[in-house]
C-alpha cells in the first residue's frame, strides 16, 4: 500500500512547535542572551524541519506524476491496440454488429 502524504499532519507538526517553543519560552525565564539563542536554534531547527517537509511534498508530487504520466501512456497504447483491433475485424466482417463479437472472442 502507498502512503500518502498528509500536508495537514505537516502544518500541525510546524504550528505545534512554534506554539511550543512560545510557551517554553513563557515558562522558563532565561538571560536575554541565552533566550535569544534559544530562540535562534529553535528558528533553524525549525526551517530544516520546513526545508525537509517542502522536499518531501516535492518527492510525493514528482512520483504521483510519473505514475499518472505512465498510466496514461499504457491506457493510451491500449486504446490504441483496441480501435485497430476493431478496424481490422470491421474491414473483414462487412458487418459491425459481428465484429464485436470476434473482437471479445
Amino acid at each position: 500500500m502507498k502512503k500518502r502524504f498528509n500536508y495537514m499532519t505537516v502544518l500541525g507538526f510546524l504550528a505545534g512547535g512554534i506554539v511550543g517553543g512560545g510557551i517554553a519560552l513563557l515558562y522558563a525565564p532565561r538571560s536575554g542572551n541565552d533566550t535569544r539563542k534559544m530562540i535562534a536554534d529553535s528558528s533553524l531547527k525549525l526551517r530544516d524541519s520546513a526545508i525537509e517537509s517542502i522536499q518531501s511534498v516535492r518527492d510525493s508530487a514528482e512520483a504521483a506524476i510519473k505514475d499518472a504520466q505512465n498510466r496514461l501512456a499504457m491506457v493510451s497504447q491500449e486504446t490504441k491496440n483496441y480501435f485497430a483491433r476493431v478496424k481490422e475485424v470491421g474491414l473483414h466482417s462487412g458487418n459491425g454488429h459481428k465484429a464485436d463479437e470476434k473482437i471479445s472472442a
